[in-house]
């Protein structure tokens, strides 16, 4: 569980950043600066999912690259979903049906850190874990925690972090992938990339 200061880090920064304001022509030129220099920034998230669901990715990732004429990743597949994430919520910005989405689709294992740091699956004993880190411009990592802070203005139980999301996404994606939910995942993705999307 991460306190509300460290879900919503991007989010207290822009504010802090938009309440302070250079008097100076040098000191207005050196604001400007540093602000496109943030704007694209990146950002690494880190996460863990169940190996066996990590291997279907690795797996998938192998299957794009191979038909395709992209080197596509993991870190493709997250921006991907992603970007599908925040088109979702600029399409439809009722807070509360998204919230139920989550919810609903929320297929993350129940994963509990043990004093060792460990990874411990909840009803299932140990099992093994892979840490995946994902490349985020700090813009989208901003998108996501300006909604998120919304959401827990809303929903006592809305605790959700970017890395959270991720996870939520890909956990989702996956397991709707390996059950055979979502069909021509490989063509819909290779379409994407060859539209730039």
């Amino acid at each position: 569980m991460h306190s509300e200061s460290d879900r919503f880090k991007l989010v207290h920064e822009e504010v802090s950043n938009l309440a302070y304001e250079g008097t100076s022509l040098r000191d207005r030129i050196v604001e400007r600066l540093f602000k496109k220099i943030q704007s694209s920034e990146v950002l690494k998230y880190r996460f863990v999912v169940p190996a066996s669901l990590y291997l279907r990715g690795e797996l998938l990732c192998e299957d794009i690259t191979e038909l395709s004429d992209f080197q596509f990743t993991q870190a493709d597949l997250l921006d991907l979903l992603l970007k599908d994430f925040l088109h979702n919520i600029r399409q439809s910005p009722d807070h509360h049906a998204v919230f139920r989405e989550l919810m609903a689709r929320d297929k993350r294992p129940a994963v509990l850190r043990t004093y060792t740091g460990q990874e411990v699956l909840l009803n299932q004993g140990v099992k093994r874990m892979k840490e995946i880190t994902c490349p985020i411009k700090r813009r989208a990592g901003l998108r996501v925690e300006v909604f998120l802070a919304d959401l827990s203005e809303l929903y006592e139980d809305a605790n959700y972090s970017v890395e959270d999301i991720l996870q939520l996404l890909y956990c989702d994606f996956i397991e709707s992938y390996r059950t055979g939910q979502i069909r021509n995942v490989v063509k819909s993705i290779i379409s994407k990339l060859e539209k730039g999307i």
